[in-house]
């Protein structure tokens, strides 16, 4: 049994080949493209479904200000609590702002701020002892695979919209690379994808219960 024979019964591999003029692509080559797919509306719009939480403890030798974050970190770190002293803890949006307010980032304390960089967490100041941090974050999406075909982050009404047309749009790029003057299906199934897109990012509206950050009005810190 070929590749394409094996991804051939999965819903959305046959929808795509459906309407995909060319016999050219295996079920492995069209499964990557949905699962671009995927990602690219993952990285759009802030999924329901694909928000976590993780508890991060800090590093216990005071010369280290960073601790990994989870391996299914995708984006937009949303809340930060340290559960040890029980208080809010600034996100900053990025270390340049840490350093606006410490020259170096290696003064000793509670932590009171963080900032992600790559796939760490910086914070400040750093805990004499290990600190439990509490984080909400939106997480990868699961790869869709011959063994789990379906995407679960997705409603229901919005999977085909957005991951059939998404890789028709990319697959179609592919077949119509080079041709003189127009590229028909290649812009039909940009516009249809984009179109679902908006859509979706419509319904999924605001983040409506985004943590805002409540400054302090006493400075807990000179207690510790």
């Amino acid at each position: 049994m070929t590749i394409l024979d094996t991804f051939s019964g999965f819903p959305l591999v046959a929808q795509v080949r459906e309407k995909l003029k060319d016999s050219g692509f295996s079920g492995e080559r069209i499964l990557l493209e949905l699962n671009h797919g995927l990602y690219y509306v993952a990285g759009k719009v802030l999924i329901p479904d694909l928000e976590a939480t993780d508890t991060l403890t800090t590093d216990a030798d005071t010369t280290v200000n960073f601790i990994a974050l989870p391996d299914d970190f995708h984006r937009h770190l949303r809340y930060c609590h340290s559960i040890t002293r029980n208080r809010q803890i600034q996100i900053f949006p990025s270390m340049l702002h840490l350093f606006r307010r410490r020259r170096q980032l290696n003064h000793l304390g509670p932590v009171w701020g963080v900032a992600r960089s790559g796939m760490n967490l910086f914070y400040q100041d750093i805990p004499s002892d290990t600190e439990d941090l509490f984080v909400v974050y939106y997480k990868k999406p699961e790869v869709l695979t011959p063994a789990s075909p379906h995407p679960t982050c997705l409603p229901e009404d919005h999977v085909v919209p957005l991951l059939v047309n998404y890789a028709l749009w990319k697959l179609y790029e592919v077949i119509e690379d080079g041709v003189d003057g127009n590229r028909p299906n290649t812009e039909t199934y940009k516009r249809l994808f984009s179109d679902a897109l908006a859509l979706f990012d419509y319904e999924m509206g605001p983040v409506t219960d985004e943590a805002v950050w409540i400054p302090e009005e006493i400075n807990y810190e000179s207690f510790f």
